[in-house]
């Protein structure tokens, strides 16, 4: 029993860091769009 509560929160976790990496992704990629766009301008 323990041990399935303890996989679970693994999981969840794990779920957990792919959204954190998947949200920096997604601010890195628009902080690099915002740079070339402000290059395009100069």
């Amino acid at each position: 029993m323990l041990f399935w509560e303890e996989l679970e929160q693994y999981q969840n976790r794990v779920l957990f860091n792919k959204l954190l990496e998947l949200l920096n992704l997604l601010m890195a990629s628009r902080l690099w769009l915002w740079i070339l766009c402000s290059m395009d301008d100069i």
